[in-house]
This record gives C-alpha cells, sequence and structure tokens, in this order.
C-alpha cells in the first residue's frame, strides 16, 4: 500500500515561543564556558518557565525543547548533548545525573496510524538515579530513585529502584549497592553474661558501619565486657533493674546516645545482610518520613542443629529501630516492644534470634520467664495474650500447640520443628500455667 506521507500531521504547538527560547539558548547559554556561568544558565531556563533546583548543573550544549515541562531537583546535572525533549512533562529528581548524549523522550509518533500523529507522555527519574552517556528513555517511564542506566541502553520499561539496568531493551542486571554508608545510628545490646553470642552480634553488625555500639550490661563475669571492648563497642554498667524493659529505658536516658537513630538488639541477636542494606538506604540516601521500624525475626534453634523454624513461628514482627526521642519500652515483665509516637513501618528484610545455648540451659531459662510471666498475668495486663487466657487453664496450651503444629504448619516441617513445638509451644505453656495456678492457690488462701 502507497502511504501519502504528506498527510503527516505535527501536532507540536507554541512554535513561536519555543523559536524565542531557542535563539536565546544557542546565544547565551550554549557558547558559555562548561565549568562557569551556571547561576546564569538556570536563570534563562527559570525566565523561560522551568522549575530548577539550587545546585543543579546544566551544561551548555544541552538541548532542552520546552522548558516549562521540565523540572529538576537540587544538584542535579545535565551533560553535553544530552536531549531533554519534553513536549510533556520531564521530572529530574535531586541529585541525579543524566550523561552525556542521552535522549530523554516524552514523544513518539502513532507508527499505526498513516497521519503517524504524535503521542506524548511524561516521564519521571527519581533522586540519585544516573542515566549513562547515549541511553534513551522512552515516552511514560518512570526511572527509580538511585537506579541506574548503563550507557546507550533503551528503556522500554519502568526501572525499578536502587536497580542497575542495561541493553537494548534494557533488562535488570543487579541491585545497586552504595558502599561506605554510615548511619547516624546507635545500636544498643543489653548483656548479661553473653560471651557466647556478643561477638557474632558484633561481627554482623559491622557491614551496618553504624556511628556507636553501646553494651549495656548489668554484671556479666565471664568474658562479656573483653569481648565488647575488643570489637569496638563502648562497655556502660548498670545494676540489674529487674527487667529488660527497665533496663533499656535506662540506657535511654543515661547511656549518652549519640545517634539521630537507636537499634536495640539482644547479645543472641543479628541482623542478615539485606536488612543491613536496606537500613543503610533508608537512614542515609534519604530524609526517613518515619519515626519507627518494625523488622521480621526468623527463630534458629541451637539445640535443634541450628534449625530455622519457619512454618508455624515466622514472622514474628518487632519494632527495634526508632527515632532518637520518640520510643521508649513499656514497663512489662514479659513480652515488653518498644512504643513510638509517630509514624511506624515495616521492612522487608529479617533479622535473627539464634541462641546457641543448650537445650537443659533453654529449659531452666524458660522456667525462669514462666514465672515472670505468671506475674504479668497477675497484674491483669495480658497484651496480646487476651483471648489465651481467656480459655481454659486446663486446654489453652494443648489448643497453642495445635495451632502451631497443624493450623500454622510445622507439622510439614519435620521432626526437629515437631520437638521445638513440644517444648517452646506446649511444655513452655504448661509451666507458665502451673506458676499462674501457683498464684491463683495463693490468692484463695488470702481470701478465706
Amino acid at each position: 500500500m502507497k502511504v501519502d506521507l504528506s498527510r503527516y500531521v505535527n501536532r507540536h504547538g507554541g512554535k513561536a515561543r519555543r523559536l524565542l527560547w531557542e535563539v536565546v539558548w544557542r546565544l547565551f547559554a550554549a557558547t558559555t564556558p562548561r565549568w562557569m556561568l551556571q547561576g546564569w544558565r538556570r536563570f534563562l531556563l527559570r525566565l523561560f518557565g522551568a522549575k530548577i533546583g539550587g545546585g543543579v548543573q546544566i551544561h551548555g550544549g544541552a538541548h532542552v525543547w520546552m522548558p516549562p515541562h521540565l523540572e529538576v531537583g537540587e544538584n542535579s546535572w545535565v551533560g553535553r548533548d544530552a536531549n531533554l525533549y519534553c513536549v510533556a512533562p520531564i521530572k529530574i529528581g535531586a541529585n541525579a545525573v543524566v550523561s552525556e548524549g542521552a535522549f530523554i523522550c516524552t514523544a513518539e509518533h502513532d507508527i499505526s496510524s498513516v497521519k503517524f500523529e504524535l503521542k506524548t507522555a511524561p516521564i519521571s527519574i527519581g533522586d540519585m538515579a544516573w542515566i549513562g552517556a547515549g541511553a534513551m528513555i522512552l515516552p511514560g517511564r518512570k526511572i527509580g530513585e538511585g537506579a541506574v542506566v548503563a550507557a546507550y541502553s533503551v528503556v522500554t520499561h519502568d526501572v525499578e529502584p536502587w536497580t542497575v539496568v542495561a541493553g537494548n531493551p534494557a533488562r535488570f542486571v543487579k541491585k545497586r549497592r552504595v558502599e561506605d554508608l554510615r548511619p547516624d545510628l546507635s545500636v544498643v545490646i543489653l548483656t548479661q553474661n553473653e560471651e557466647l553470642h556478643l561477638g557474632r552480634c558484633l561481627e554482623k553488625l559491622k557491614p551496618l558501619n553504624a556511628k556507636e555500639i553501646i553494651v549495656v550490661d548489668s554484671g556479666s563475669t565471664d568474658a562479656t565486657e573483653r569481648i565488647a571492648k575488643e570489637m569496638g563497642a563502648r562497655f556502660v554498667y548498670n545494676q540489674w533493674p529487674g527487667t529488660q524493659a527497665k533496663q533499656f529505658n535506662w540506657a535511654l536516658d543515661n547511656a549518652g546516645i549519640n545517634g539521630k537513630w537507636i537499634l536495640r538488639l539482644d547479645a543472641d541477636e543479628y541482623l542478615l545482610p539485606d536488612l543491613v542494606e536496606e537500613i543503610k538506604d533508608a537512614l542515609c540516601l534519604r530524609e526517613p518520613d518515619f519515626d519507627g521500624v518494625v523488622f521480621k525475626r526468623r527463630h534458629i534453634v541451637g539445640w535443634l542443629g541450628d534449625t530455622w523454624v519457619k512454618r508455624g513461628m515466622y514472622p514474628v514482627k518487632m519494632l527495634r529501630l526508632f527515632r532518637k526521642g520518640k520510643g521508649r519500652s513499656n514497663l512489662r515483665e514479659m513480652d515488653e516492644h518498644i512504643v513510638v509516637d509517630g509514624k511506624v513501618v515495616e521492612f522487608a528484610n529479617d533479622f535473627v534470634d539464634h541462641s546457641l545455648i543448650s537445650k537443659k540451659e533453654w529449659i531452666e531459662k524458660h522456667r525462669a520467664y514462666a514465672k515472670r510471666e505468671a506475674v504479668q498475668w497477675a497484674t491483669g495486663d495480658w497484651g496480646n495474650k487476651a483471648f489465651y487466657y481467656r480459655m481454659p487453664g486446663c486446654f489453652r496450651a494443648a489448643f497453642y500447640w495445635f495451632i502451631r503444629m497443624f493450623v500454622k504448619g510445622a507439622v510439614l516441617e519435620g521432626p526437629k520443628a515437631w520437638s521445638w513445638c513440644w517444648n517452646h509451644a506446649l511444655r513452655y505453656r504448661w509451666l507458665c500455667d502451673r506458676e499462674i495456678a501457683k498464684i491463683e492457690k495463693m490468692r484463695r488462701r488470702k481470701t478465706k
């Protein structure tokens, strides 16, 4: 079929204004030295309607189609021969780079029409993104925050934040990692005789590059203090006040915490590498719009061969990271948690509770926990266990075990998970109920 190209329609409007802009830019900007008169070029763009942030550097050899359709965030850079074809709006975030010869194209022609009618769609480029030399961004695409588009790539789909893409069409290559970020973060670790766990916890924290790590100890007689100091942590002593909640709040008030953010850990816990990167990205690469962060906790049982009990247990969600001055621990005997005054978000990645103690030590530890939980029960502050405690005492432990095993699926994980549920979901709950029964018996005696 013969196509009459005379029917081609060019719907670009505002030709007189664009002509004036072209003349002004070519005469008064394109001829300016590369590293000089950045403020002058910003002035000209703003004069013709562009929204240009402070510190923006746009090379005189760059091409801007229509300034009113252009928005560039603070401290971004546009290189020589970059073509910002803003027939539709182009938004470039702060601290972003558009390299030499890149083509940011908001318009294309409809090849399904004999008139080749113009189709337009806006393009957005996120903060801290980098568009490589000669790369082409097609209409309507979104380049996520921190993303990198390799040189001479052609972007036909949206690019996820903090990813690297390359090729024609551009495809995912890898996640982008930023080295040597140092969050304004203090890590607080509560200890008492934790030589078995503390070294591992501190080693796992090294990639986080926190501002400081504070070990708050309540009278260790083992090597806890030596390990803390050898690995660069600040060691602080406070006599045990009776509960972890009181000890942590004491640390908030008296340990001289310097970080803008506070991360609370136990010595037998540690961060997984993906969570470390997520924390660094969230605290270093932008100003957070939240005050607290919930993490998902994995439970790995040392006396079961370092088994991760996933079904029936995971994930346990706990708030562990918060802005200084915004959070405190509630004062409970057991199941204490941090309460934050402000917006709380949840991160995607996990931290780990991985105790290395023996089964015998674990049982003795949970006997003490059972006594504390019974005291907590006696106060009437049942928290999220209110439904559980309203059930008959002779039935509820077995019911809880059944839920963990069969409803949440621990039965599918094999004998190690069965053993864990027997001890943690049934035996421990029986211990708690036995201590509660003792308190009830004492109460009945007093009322007689």
